[in-house]
């Protein structure tokens, strides 16, 4: 691991990074501490986020159920999803997350042209991402559910060098290198996926069969196909309303393809020429499987296959920093033990789900039985919608009642307010008349004094005048 490291990064430099993660790790750990004081404002942020765009994804999500292919769609990625139940979830090769960023730049370009071939031949629109950041990895590793409370819970908040080795592994980190693929319909997703299908070994048989070739349309990458989550399918989409499928998957060099079949081969004839198989025979085949079957590269690639209408509203209606802030509040809940709270808020507005011994392996569209099953989901999820749209209705006129009776008040109030202004403008207009009064009254005495002084001093000028002759 070290060799494959150095030879890309300089030990120095590989050194420095490692303190920095370090340093992310504890930053996490303070943070997650400091969350345990604050659950309830957690839990307001996570209940205002959830549902902020779930409506319109569900709106969104109406019409594209109504897409031909999309049960299509639903069935087989259901089927391949359920070929992988039970087992482990993929792992990387690496726990170090300098290892892991170092392999995933190797793969980076070999990821993007695999996607882009199959993107080109589907009609499909793909969107590169760039690698996932070294803090958001630091945080899927730190932020395991339920392990970080038990942990500080043991140790007085006070984690130690050995729950710190045991917490960050970053082997669980399986979408560092990524992308997403959008399509106008789902006869393109369909496509899509069944195309990627094709190029699994394992599962090149069983596509042939169903009209599906990658070597026939020139794409000559092979891969590993390790996980499917469908979150178009009835009630499986995010308790935000989002759906999207993610696939899992290795890509694979010629060396891994022959060991692939090679396990493939005696998966399919475990039996020796009398027809037994002795167990320990089998154990040390199951061995020895085990550890061929892995790809020489190994490293977990991911990629979303999404409706555009969805993206677009995730992109343009600000969507995703709402997601930003629900995932980090549903992260911490879950870090700190309050997984089931989280549970029991989803399943307040969720959509009721089908019981387990009612699905059917297998839907088809073309049946009765699916349009029926198709229609009953499409009244139930309205049915739902209504009664969520009747409460929020019943709340707005009860706020709307208040405030009518709030601005009544203040009309009152308002109105003895302008009763006293007027009174207070006629006594005010009372005054003035009097002033006025008195001033004109003021006027004439004066005019008629200044007559009189007039008249004396013609007088008194007169006097002088004839003094002045004698």
């Amino acid at each position: 691991t070290t060799t494959t490291t150095t030879r890309m990064i300089p030990p120095r430099l590989v050194k420095l990074i490692e303190q920095v993660i370090h340093q992310h790790e504890k930053s996490l750990q303070l943070d997650v501490t400091h969350a345990k004081c604050h659950v309830e404002v957690l839990q307001q942020v996570y209940s205002s986020t959830r549902t902020a765009h779930k409506r319109v994804y569900q709106n969104i999500m109406e019409g594209v159920r109504l897409q031909p292919q999309f049960i299509a769609f639903v069935d087989r990625a259901d089927e391949v999803e359920r070929k992988f139940h039970g087992l482990a979830a993929p792992k990387q090769q690496h726990t170090k997350l300098v290892d892991l960023m170092n392999e995933a730049f190797q793969i980076k370009a070999k990821h993007t042209l695999f996607l882009s071939e199959l993107s080109t031949r589907t009609a499909g629109v793909l969107k590169e991402a760039e690698l996932k950041g070294m803090g958001r990895c630091v945080e899927k590793a730190g932020l395991t559910r339920d392990k970080y409370a038990t942990t500080n819970e043991r140790t007085n908040d006070t984690p130690n060098e050995e729950s710190d080795s045991q917490k960050w592994q970053y082997d669980g980190v399986c979408d560092v290198v990524r992308g997403a693929v959008e399509f106008e319909n789902m006869t393109q997703m369909f496509f899509f996926l069944e195309l990627l299908i094709a190029c699994d070994p394992a599962l090149k048989e069983e596509a042939r069969e169903r009209g599906w070739d990658a070597d026939a349309v020139g794409i000559k990458q092979q891969i590993k196909v390790l996980r499917i989550k469908n979150r178009f399918g009835h009630g499986k989409a995010s308790s935000g309303g989002w759906a999207d499928c993610m696939i899992n998957f290795t890509l694979l060099d010629a060396g891994d393809v022959e060991q692939s079949q090679h396990v493939q081969q005696k998966q399919n004839n475990p039996n020796d020429a009398t027809g037994e198989t002795k167990d320990a025979d089998k154990a040390v085949i199951d061995q020895h499987d085990q550890s061929q079957a892995k790809p020489l590269s190994g490293h977990v690639c991911e990629v979303q296959l999404v409706h555009s209408n969805m993206m677009l509203a995730r992109k343009n209606m600000g969507a995703h920093k709402q997601y930003e802030r629900f995932r980090s509040a549903l992260e911490l809940l879950e870090t700190l033990g309050h997984s089931e709270w989280t549970k029991a808020e989803d399943s307040r507005d969720a959509l009721p789900t089908e019981p387990q011994h009612q699905q059917h392996p297998q839907l088809v569209d073309t049946t009765e039985l699916a349009d029926a099953k198709l229609r009953l989901a499409e009244i139930e999820k309205r049915s739902a919608d209504m009664k969520w749209g009747l409460d929020a209705t019943k709340q707005e006129l009860a706020n709307t009642k208040a405030e009518l009776v709030h601005t009544k008040r203040e009309l009152i109030d308002t109105k003895r307010e302008l009763a006293d202004t007027k009174s207070e403008c006629v006594n005010t207009k009372e005054e003035l008349a009097d002033t006025k009064q008195k001033l004109t009254k003021e006027s004439a005495e004066l005019k008629l004094r200044l007559v009189e002084l007039e008249r004396e001093f013609c007088t008194a000028q007169g006097n002088l005048k004839s003094k002045s002759e004698v």
